[in-house]
């Protein structure tokens, strides 16, 4: 598990409040520290001797840090709160308890710089000159060292080991927390984009013919009003090109749908309209929108595209499914004779287009290439008609 700061989980101020409310009770120095005996907290109530005198200097505080450090780890090791004499330059006496989070030891609380008895004159002054320290001023920190029974030095011991116990639980509850806000967070996070995909495959399926994937009739109706204010706006400043821009619509109808399902049955029609879709979307290209019209009829709205070009694609349609005939229970590739007419049981389509500037509304344009279509169907079926409105040359 990677290594956890106390701080930074519970927070320093709430660390602090804990260890100022233990040294109010017992009227002793406490601190929080990580599990290298690096101080976390401030200590209120620290001794004279430790905190002016010898965690001054860089050495006294490595020597504080170890004795803290190993006095922790036998606390961990033994269960229990560990009292010990501190093996600084103080030789005061001082008792540590482990913090844990999810079971591994991530610090210590500490208590003591107190003593049972007053501190020896000579021995102090010697200590001090041992470790390079003033031995006058060494001394009279020294004197200052609270004094205080072990029977309350081992109460104030179990208490702050209780702390620790509810310090660690505490922590352990915020990591509990963490993890289910991350876990909660990523639910939602999943959830909600599997609605967003369920509402986009919703949206799509309200969009979609299911027999044919093309657009159905109002979403094709939509692209077309969207696409003749395109167009409108593009030509309005027409004089800074050379020439005006078209968009084609096409419609067209299978030649005696009704004939088709009443020789062949309603899977036979079925699969008409299948192959329709499939032939319409292989012959356009990605920008243009194709969409089923209704029953039998199908509509095609070419963006940026004139009546010449137009045509292209109305050939290749017609051709490729003039090349179909019906064989049992399918669609086949049929034989062309060399006059260019279907051989029998041929399928035929008939079409009928027009071209617009954007300057005519949606409606004026379905109504024209209708229009288109219906002449195409009275002069006999298989064949293009096309329809311009008067200004489109202009």
């Amino acid at each position: 598990m990677e290594r956890i700061n106390l701080a930074d989980l519970i927070g320093q101020k709430e660390l602090q409040k804990i260890i100022e409310s233990f040294e109010s009770a017992f009227n002793m120095s406490a601190a929080i520290t990580d599990i290298h005996g690096k101080l976390l907290t401030s200590p209120k109530k620290i001794s004279e001797l430790c905190g002016k005198v010898i965690r001054n200097t860089e050495s006294g505080e490595l020597a504080c840090q170890r004795s803290d450090a190993i006095g922790g780890r036998k606390a961990i090791n033994t269960g229990k709160p560990s009292i010990y004499i501190c093996r600084g330059y103080a030789r005061n006496i001082d008792f540590a308890v482990p913090v844990f989070v999810k079971g591994e030891p991530i610090g210590f609380m500490l208590g003591g710089q107190v003593n049972t008895k007053l501190p020896d004159e000579k021995e102090c002054k010697a200590r001090a000159m041992q470790y390079g320290l003033d031995p006058k001023k060494f001394w009279r920190a020294a004197r200052k060292t609270k004094i205080m029974p072990l029977k309350k030095i081992k109460a104030a011991a179990e208490l702050l080991n209780t702390i620790g116990k509810l310090v660690s639980t505490y922590a352990d509850n915020i990591i509990i927390h963490k993890e289910i806000n991350v876990n909660l967070r990523k639910e939602v996070k999943k959830r909600t984009l599997k609605i967003r995909f369920q509402n986009i495959k919703l949206r799509n399926l309200a969009m979609t013919d299911r027999m044919t994937n093309l657009l159905t009739h109002s979403e094709f109706l939509k692209n077309v009003a969207q696409e003749s204010k395109r167009m409108g706006r593009m030509n309005f400043h027409k004089y800074k090109r050379k020439s005006k821009k078209y968009f084609f619509m096409i419609l067209l109808d299978v030649d005696r749908f009704k004939r088709i399902n009443d020789t062949f049955g309603h899977l036979m029609g079925d699969l008409v309209i299948k192959r329709m879709g499939q032939i319409i979307k292989s012959s356009i290209r990605g920008i243009d929108i194709a969409g089923r019209y209704g029953g039998d009829e199908f509509s095609i709205l070419l963006p940026e595209t004139d009546l010449e070009r137009g045509m292209v694609v109305v050939k290749r349609i017609k051709s490729e499914v003039e090349s179909l005939k019906f064989s049992g229970n399918n669609l086949v590739k049929g034989i062309v004779s060399s006059s260019g007419n279907k051989t029998r049981n041929g399928l035929t389509v008939s079409f009928g287009v027009t071209e617009s500037d954007g300057s005519h509304s949606p409606e004026e344009v379905i109504k024209t290439a209708d229009e288109a279509l219906y002449q195409a169907k009275r002069k006999g079926r298989n064949r293009v008609e096309v329809k311009l409105f008067l200004n489109t040359q202009s």
